[in-house]
């Protein structure tokens, strides 16, 4: 068991690094805040030229090889930047999809992912509250939404669904492209836009004619645990931004004549941060190696990954703002931008609360099977 990242997985954190300072660090985040765009779909696409939206496929399948470690890097990357990308939700799912299914429909629905024309929402309601339930029926292997809140409905162009018939039991699962259907979207406010829902409304679609999935619930359970993997870096990413950020400023912002990081209230956070942080990486390292070598432990994995990345991320960015100071509650300091994030991905992808129980079901389910 190895936890450490490859040279070459480091290399390529770097090189988005510089890409993504080169196209002004923060820009995109401010943008979609300000509501000049919904997604930065320029950097979505440099993302597809150069081949890091499929870097986990084989040669053979359309990718590079690079392998999921790759993956996580550059989800971290783009959550230290926080890049006005949905690279979690739509590489999560696509990346198992494009590997498992070579020719076809299915593959061709995915095509536009590759060179990064398309992006997806992912809508699991094994996963998701009840009132999204009450927009979505599903009877003879047809689905139909109606008023759906959807994570990413408001941009996607492609819809993955995994849903259980009402009569049947059955679990059916499709890629619904969301150009060919009549569907009426309603966007939702969002603390922020990019993880923001929207209402999806449609006629009855048939899942069986809009690319179905052959997906068992362990198939579908392992697809919902990688883009949990691909959060959780996200995660990371945005609260060792955070945490850098209030060391830095820490250091620089003086009172009575004292950089305010010699202070011991200050001291504390700091530290604070740094645990959570290390904590998180931990299990997001961990997370990693179970998806790699296809572990039975990856939905515990992911969802301790979520657990400790959720927790830091919400920990740094609300301290970190702080630390800044009244400045730091102003719409120039990018603080709120992270902030931001940090709620929003919560609100969208589970609470701490959430995780832990999550854990907590799969830990009391080892013991029983023990």
């Amino acid at each position: 068991m190895n936890f450490e990242l490859s040279n070459e997985a480091v290399e390529i954190g770097h090189e988005i690094d510089r890409i993504l300072q080169a196209r002004g660090g923060l820009k995109g985040a401010r943008a979609v805040v300000d509501g000049e765009c919904a997604y930065d779909a320029e950097l979505w696409q440099e993302l597809g030229r150069l081949g890091w939206l499929v870097g986990d496929l084989g040669e053979d399948q359309g990718g590079i090889g690079l392998g999921i470690e790759s993956t996580c890097v550059i989800a971290e990357a783009l959550g230290r930047s926080l890049a006005a990308v949905p690279y979690a939700m739509t590489i999560g799912v696509a990346l198992p999809l494009l590997a498992e299914y070579t020719t076809g429909e299915v593959r061709s629905q995915l095509e536009g992912i590759l060179e990064g024309n398309k992006v997806a929402a992912f809508l699991d309601l094994a996963r998701t509250p009840s009132r999204v339930h009450a927009g979505v029926r599903l009877k003879d292997a047809t689905v139909e939404l109606v008023d759906a809140p959807v994570v990413g409905g408001a941009i996607a162009d492609l819809l993955f669904v995994i849903a259980q018939d009402d009569e049947d039991g059955k679990r059916r699962a499709a890629v619904i492209d969301l150009s060919t259907v009549d569907v009426e979207r309603r966007s939702l406010p969002a603390i922020d836009p990019l993880f923001g829902r929207a209402t999806l409304s449609t006629q009855g679609i048939d899942l069986c004619g809009n690319a179905p999935l052959m997906l068992d619930t362990a198939s579908a359970a392992t697809l919902a645990a990688r883009v949990d993997v691909l959060m959780a870096f996200e995660q990371l990413g945005g609260s060792t931004a955070c945490m850098l950020q209030a060391r830095d400023f820490a250091l620089q912002r003086k009172t009575f004549g004292r950089q305010i990081g010699t202070y011991q209230a200050i001291k504390h956070k700091l530290a604070r941060m740094f645990i959570l942080n290390e904590l998180a990486r931990s299990n997001c390292y961990y997370a990693l190696w179970a998806a790699s070598a296809k572990s039975p432990q990856l939905e515990m994995a992911a969802a301790a990954a979520r657990l400790s990345a959720t927790r830091a991320f919400a920990f740094t960015s609300r301290e970190a703002m702080a630390i800044h100071g009244g400045m730091g509650f102003t719409w120039e300091v990018d603080s709120h931008l992270f902030l931001r994030r940090a709620k929003a991905i919560e609100l969208a992808g589970g609470t701490t609360q959430y995780w832990a129980k999550s854990v907590m079901d799969r830990v009391d389910g080892l013991q029983g099977a023990g």
